[in-house]
C-alpha cells in the first residue's frame, strides 16, 4: 500500500486510521476509502502541486535550533522569576529589539510558554530534584486550598537538605487536584 499510496501514514495518537499527509486528515483505514480520497478534487489538487517521486515528511518549515535554545532559556526564566503572562510583553519588545538578529524570529508567548514549562522544563526539573534529595531525610508540607472555580487543591511542599546547594532546602513538590464524592457531600447535609 506504501508504493501505491506514498502519501498514507498511520494517524497518531494510537488511532487505527490513516493519515493524508497532503490534506492533513484522518481517513477511515479501509481501502476503498484510500482509494475514495485518492479521487476527491481536494486530494488532487494537492498531488498535483507536490512531487509523489519525493518522500513527503512535512510542510513546516524546520526552525532554527537557536531559536528553539532562546525559547527554552526565556521560558526557563519566566518560571523561576516572573508570572507567564509577561512573556507577551517581553517577547515582543525582544522581536522589536532584534531585528537582523536570530531575536526576530523568536515567537513566544502565553500558550507556548506554559507548554514549554509543563512538557520539557517541569520533568526536567522534577528529575533533577529527585536526584538532589536522594538519599537523604526530607519532610512534606501539606496544604488545600481552593482557587476561583471552586477547584480544591493539595499543594506539596518538601523541604529537604540539598546537595548540591548545601543547605536545607524548601520547594514545591506537586499540586494534587482533590475530588470529593457526592456522596460525601450529600451526607453532610
Amino acid at each position: 500500500m506504501a508504493k501505491k499510496y506514498p502519501w498514507i501514514q498511520q494517524a497518531t495518537h494510537g488511532s487505527c486510521d490513516a493519515f493524508c499527509s497532503l490534506c492533513r486528515m484522518n481517513i477511515a483505514p479501509q481501502l476503498s476509502n484510500v482509494a475514495r480520497h485518492e479521487g476527491t478534487a481536494k486530494h488532487t489538487k494537492k498531488a498535483s502541486s507536490v512531487s509523489l517521486n519525493s518522500k513527503i515528511t512535512s510542510f513546516a518549515p524546520k526552525e532554527n535550533e537557536r531559536v528553539k535554545e532562546m525559547e527554552l532559556q526565556l521560558a526557563l526564566a519566566i518560571t523561576c522569576h516572573s508570572s507567564i503572562m509577561a512573556i507577551d510583553h517581553l517577547g515582543e519588545i525582544m522581536v522589536n529589539h532584534g531585528r537582523g538578529s536570530k531575536l526576530e524570529h523568536l515567537r513566544l508567548h502565553q500558550t507556548k510558554c506554559s507548554l514549554l514549562i509543563k512538557d520539557v522544563i517541569a520533568p526536567a526539573m522534577y528529575q533533577d530534584l529527585c536526584e538532589d534529595m536522594a538519599g537523604q531525610k526530607y519532610c512534606l508540607i501539606l496544604d488545600e486550598s481552593t482557587d476561583v472555580s471552586c477547584a480544591k487543591h493539595l499543594c506539596v511542599v518538601i523541604r529537604y537538605y540539598s546537595n548540591s546547594e548545601k543547605k536545607i532546602v524548601t520547594t514545591h513538590l506537586n499540586l494534587i487536584p482533590v475530588f470529593t464524592r457526592l456522596a460525601k457531600i450529600c451526607s453532610k447535609r
